[in-house]
């Protein structure tokens, strides 16, 4: 009997072919001096392309008066250590206030007694008419 193959076994065994010739070519190619060379050269290429594009729009941002990536990244910096000295200041305010609210407290709680007691209440009224003026009276 004639067993068909599957298309996709033909095609897996196909691109696991390929992948191993590929694999063993590049693996030659890479082990020579010339490919080390030739790597390193693009990499300065693209290293000196990069610096000459980041200068040319470094100068056309400060023609536009736009900040650069390492303006935005430097005020973010200068942003973040004003946050942290903020945080530190509200903790010593907090600790401070605090310490002042425990120093003030007495042993009974609440608001200040401003009653007198009935003893001290009626000589201070006592005190009060006697101080006051009587009006004169008209001399007709």
């Amino acid at each position: 009997m004639n067993k068909a193959k599957d298309p996709a076994d033909l095609w897996r065994s196909w691109v696991s072919k390929m992948e191993r010739e590929i694999d063993s070519m590049s693996q030659k190619l890479m082990k020579t001096d010339e490919f080390a060379r030739t790597t390193h050269t693009l990499n300065d290429i693209r290293m000196s392309l990069r610096e000459a594009v980041g200068g040319v729009s470094t100068k056309n941002l400060e023609l536009f008066n736009m900040p650069s990536k390492e303006d935005v990244t430097g005020l973010g910096d200068r942003l973040a250590g004003i946050e942290r000295r903020l945080t530190m200041i509200e903790r010593m305010l907090t600790t401070l206030a605090e310490q002042k609210s425990g120093e003030g407290k007495t042993a009974r709680s609440g608001p200040p007694r401003t009653k007198m007691p009935p003893k001290k209440a009626a000589k201070k009224a006592a005190k009060k008419a006697s101080t006051k003026k009587k009006p004169a009276k008209d001399a007709s």
